[in-house]
């Protein structure tokens, strides 16, 4: 079995009041080119609406059943739409009952449409205590109540109303239209606002008899088309303004708040919205003596009317439970709350380790640095689509740093005329060459004789006396081996000056980069 709700779809006089401005500048903007007319009315209308499947309006547990029920156990939730059962489409709320009266407690499907997702899940009926076959879910297919036609179109033969979309009183949800229609109604009464109960527009409509189509249900009102002739009521069609001429200031509504009568009262245009990522268009003031002496009540009652939901971190000033007087303004500030995540990039740290595996002065990478993350939750509030407050709740490691580990050598074997030397140092020097040809000095700093093999460095580098094999850095040149016994002015630091018997050779050679090993 299933299970149905039934409430009456609209009771906010406001938002029938308001309708005819609020959807004929919806109109304003996308609907027609700028020489259009069009009637505005504020012709009270019964609606009947048809969802496309079933609605579910409420999930819970079976008596009788022991534990979750169907609905519960294959994960259906409170606003899903159900389309098919095993393949057929669910045509209304009996047609689903039926349906389960065939498949009895047998494993079924039922496809259904939740947000703008489609999906299919697997459930099993049961029986309840009077052995009725039931899902544990409570569904609606259609909805019926009085709201306010604003516009029409004689030549095309379309309308407008509400100005807001019609959603379901249970879950708030847009309601997807199957079909629906229009009827010729009468206003029977009005319920005053009042703390904390909004105002109601009560009225008689016939069921039976549809003066229109309605085709679309969307957040700026329904739309469709008039099928009597003899409906609704005509008058002067007019044009229809573009965006930018509507202007705060004086301006009428239109609305039928007694038989069927339609009235103008006298509204004053606060503000003018041209975002269009949002269906309001305009902030009203109402200040008809009459009408709010009608319809008037407290703040909450005037939003109900105006079909404005607040949300749980909305706020509103004056407060919801004040009552309002001639002339008074309401603003509303649209409050959201959420957790954000900002993930910030850890460095890594560089770890060095000696090894006589590599020649001195050389390293390698063993292990590549990896930087970390650490994530920071924020709770952050924004008010009317603009940052608020933030405050932070705390902050988690997603993922450690990998320290880099480096090699450094501290050693290492050269090869040279076909003998192996080891080293425990090695450097990249700028080489230079000298002679003692034509001099009077013979002898090195270390007391020597200058000699081919003995060669001056800076001792602060370079010990004197330190053994050494030198050759070219790329390789195509050999000194050999030789002894660090002299010193100059010039070679400081990595420098080298290469003893040569000629100056002719010192001049061949001029400048070149030299490796030089410190030999054991």
């Amino acid at each position: 079995m299933y299970e149905t709700k039934s409430k009456s779809l609209w009771r906010r006089m406001a938002a029938l009041c308001a309708a005819a401005v609020l959807a004929l500048t919806a109109c304003v903007q996308c609907a027609y080119a700028q020489e259009k007319t069009v009637i505005p009315l504020g012709q009270a209308v019964g609606i009947k609406l048809f969802a496309n499947g079933v609605l579910v309006v409420d999930v819970s547990a079976l008596e009788g059943v022991g534990g979750k029920s169907p609905a519960q156990k294959c994960g259906i939730r409170e606003g899903d739409l159900l389309l098919t059962f095993n393949g057929k489409k669910i045509a209304s709320t009996e047609h689903l009952q039926e349906l389960l009266r065939q498949n009895g407690t047998q494993p079924a499907q039922i496809e259904l449409q939740r947000g703008r997702e489609n999906k299919t899940v697997e459930i099993t009926p049961a029986c309840g205590d009077d052995g009725s076959v039931r899902l544990g879910a409570w569904i609606r297919d259609s909805m019926a109540g009085i709201g306010t036609m604003t516009y029409y179109d004689p030549e095309s033969g379309s309308f407008g109303a509400l100005g807001h979309g019609i959603t379901d009183i249970d879950t708030a949800q847009l309601m997807s239209l199957g079909s629906g229609s229009i009827m010729e109604t009468t206003v029977k009464a009005v319920k005053k606002g009042e703390k904390g109960e909004p105002g109601e527009l009560k009225g008689d409509f016939s069921v039976q008899r549809d003066v229109g189509t309605v085709t679309v249900n969307s957040d700026g009102g329904i739309f469709g088309t008039v099928s009597d002739s003899s409906f609704p009521v005509q008058s002067q069609a007019v044009p229809i303004a573009a965006a930018e001429e509507v202007t705060p200031g004086r301006a009428v509504i239109r609305a039928t708040i007694s038989g069927e009568e339609i009235r103008e009262y006298e509204v004053q245009i606060v503000k003018v919205y041209h975002d269009e990522d949002t269906t309001r268009n305009l902030l009203l003031r109402i200040t008809d003596p009459e009408l709010l002496q009608t319809t008037g009540g407290t703040v909450q009652s005037i939003l109900a009317d105006a079909g404005i939901t607040l949300g749980e971190q909305d706020l509103v000033y004056p407060a919801s439970e004040e009552e309002l007087t001639q002339g008074s303004d309401i603003t509303v500030r649209r409050v959201e709350v959420r957790n954000e995540e900002v993930r910030e990039s850890i460095p890594y740290t560089t770890q060095t380790v000696e090894t006589d595996a590599l020649p001195y002065g050389e390293s390698r990478v063993v292990q590549q640095g990896q930087a970390g993350e650490k994530v920071t939750t924020f709770r952050v509030e924004y008010r009317d689509g603009a940052e608020y407050s933030r405050t932070s709740l705390g902050t988690e490691i997603a993922r450690q740093p990998v320290t880099e580990v480096i090699e450094t050598g501290t050693g290492g074997m050269v090869q040279y005329n076909g003998q192996n030397y080891t080293y425990s140092k090695v450097y990249q020097m700028k080489a230079t060459a000298y002679t003692t040809e034509g001099k009077t000095w013979k002898k090195t700093a270390s007391g020597t004789i200058a000699r081919v093999g003995a060669v001056a460095v800076d001792k602060n580098v370079i010990p004197l006396g330190s053994r050494l094999l030198i050759r070219g850095s790329d390789g195509s040149w050999m000194y050999g081996l030789a002894v660090a016994e002299d010193t100059g002015g010039a070679v400081k630091g990595n420098k080298i000056d290469l003893y040569f018997n000629t100056y002719r050779e010192c001049i061949n050679f001029g400048v070149r980069t030299a490796t030089v090993y410190v030999l054991d």
